[in-house]
């Protein structure tokens, strides 16, 4: 929370002070969180700053909760500024009062990071661009968000399961095989092979540009709001039929459908969810810095790229994936997400149409 704060503050500082508002929900903290940010509202409105900090006691028994149902009510109560603006909005629900939209979730941050996601979403004509959530452990790193994060291919970021072969299954193994080898999901000894079936993305991170994909959110996003004020865009769950995934791809998946996919990761903007991990990935990155050269991202030897490809600075922007991998949490009360059974199911089919 302490780093929460202080980099907020220096991001709100650089924006400017008059054309940022702060919204903040907590609930069921069991640390110090409640009183630091009761503190920081304070701090704000001293400041001028309007802002939306909500605290409550009240915790989540994910026991008898649908976890995803439970997260995307959540953020949307963080959002609940952005929803009361609709009023606002011109005639034509093309000019908004909000027009940048910063997403974090509890994660470590730099606030230089987290405004240039805000540079490269603008100037990549992205919609919404995401970090890289990575992890550290003494012989090896992880991708963390590997459950929400779909590539261009339409399948995971890396290939974390021992028992793929080319991307499919195993399926001469038991399904008591497979669950002990998921069971130890990331591939450590294949390493961080990011993008491992987009050769595209692949090349375009190991120069640091910024990737398409079908979906990501790694901890944290910079968007463009318009499909908030022109679609009343929120956080859902699965309907009736759909393939029960995160809300957060769910969230990408509308963004498709909605004629705003224009979905980038970019790679060299780090976050973490430990403290010590963060520091590790920011003590590599800074110890690759030089002013003479452009600098690959500090995972650029993990990934093998294949050289007789092109690209520009430029995206060259892709339509939605005929398939894309789903991986499902099945019921109320599970925490667990079932990495034995996957789906591939067609992404163009908006179940939005069908029940609302």
């Amino acid at each position: 929370m302490n780093n929460l704060i202080q980099e907020l503050q220096t991001v709100i500082q650089f924006l400017g002070v008059n054309r940022s508002m702060v919204s903040i929900y907590e609930s069921g903290s069991y640390d110090n969180s409640r009183p630091l940010l009761t503190m920081f509202a304070r701090q704000l409105e001293a400041a001028g700053i309007p802002n939306y900090v909500s605290t409550s006691v009240e915790s989540i028994n994910w026991d008898k909760e649908f976890r995803i149902e439970a997260l995307a009510q959540v953020r949307n109560k963080a959002l609940k500024p952005l929803y009361m603006d609709v009023e606002s909005v011109s005639v034509n629900r093309t000019i908004a009062k909000f027009q940048k939209l910063i997403f974090l979730n509890d994660v470590f941050f730099c606030a230089a990071d987290v405004l240039e996601l805000v540079l490269q979403q603008s100037n990549s004509g992205a919609t919404m661009a995401c970090p890289l959530d990575l992890e550290a452990y003494p012989t090896w790193q992880s991708f963390y968000d590997l459950w929400v994060a779909r590539t261009m291919s339409g399948d995971i970021l890396y290939n974390a399961f021992h028992d793929y072969k080319d991307g499919a299954a195993n399926t001469s193994l038991s399904k008591q095989e497979r669950w002990t080898l998921r069971s130890k999901y990331w591939d450590r000894k294949g390493g961080l092979d990011l993008f491992w079936k987009d050769p595209i993305g692949k090349l375009r991170a190991s120069k640091g540009l910024p990737v398409q994909v079908y979906s990501c959110w790694n901890g944290g996003i910079a968007m463009d709001t318009r499909p908030f004020y022109d679609y009343n865009l929120k956080f859902r769950t699965a309907y009736p039929n759909e393939c029960k995934e995160s809300e957060c791809t769910l969230f990408s998946k509308d963004l498709w459908n909605s004629g705003y996919g224009k979905i980038v990761i970019v790679p060299n903007i780090i976050v973490s969810y430990e403290r010590e991990k963060f520091l590790y990935f920011r003590t590599k990155w800074e110890s690759l810095i030089s002013p003479s050269e452009i600098v690959k991202p500090m995972y650029s030897d993990l990934l093998s790229v294949n050289t007789s490809l092109v690209v520009s600075n430029e995206i060259d922007w892709q339509p939605i994936p005929s398939l894309v991998r789903c991986f499902e949490l099945p019921s109320r009360g599970a925490r667990y997400i079932n990495w034995i059974d996957m789906q591939m199911i067609d992404p163009s089919v908006d179940y939005r149409d069908f029940y609302e």
